[in-house]
């Protein structure tokens, strides 16, 4: 697998991004972002807002797990925020435990963090973050029946984080 140290390194870079994306926001107000993010995501801007307040989360981590679920297979930003906080896994564990690829991984949100802080343009979807059994560009048939061996990976992340102890400090 990843070392821990790469994951932890992930984690670390995910959240200044998270963080500039957050600062921003309380400046530029919820709205502005939500509208920067809303169609990268395929979202409308109110439907982030209400999840914003849902989770109880920062723009930063919203816009994280959005950009993993794009990504992911069957993985609703639900189970990502349920695995931020049950689970207490960082970013980079849970997108390790996604089979993406990290660098990918990091290089996408800092992509949609340009997008949010109004660096750039969105391009109506999320970058992709190709992994081994990561939801691949076009639906095939073969990656469909792939897809369903991979909820399997998610679930395991969700019994690894609890067992392994990496996070337990």
């Amino acid at each position: 697998g990843v070392a821990a140290k790469e994951t932890a390194n992930v984690d670390k870079q995910l959240t200044t991004v998270a963080k500039q994306v957050d600062d921003l926001a309380a400046k530029a107000g919820d709205a502005t972002v939500a509208g920067r993010l809303a169609s990268d995501f395929g979202v409308s801007a109110d439907a982030l807002m209400a999840e914003k307040a849902k989770y109880n989360t920062g723009w930063g981590d919203l816009m994280i797990a959005h950009s993993l679920a794009a990504n992911g297979n069957n993985v609703t930003i639900d189970q990502l925020f349920q695995m931020r906080t049950t689970d207490n896994l960082g970013w980079g564990q849970i997108a390790n435990g996604m089979g993406l690829k990290l660098g990918n991984v990091v290089s996408a949100v800092k992509s949609e963090g340009k997008v949010a802080t109004g660096q750039s343009k969105g391009d109506g979807k999320v970058a992709t973050m190709h992994g081994s059994n990561a939801k691949g560009a076009s639906a095939t048939h073969s990656s469909a029946t792939h897809g369903a061996s991979t909820t399997h990976g998610a679930s395991a992340t969700h019994g690894q984080g609890a067992g392994s102890g990496t996070g337990a400090g």
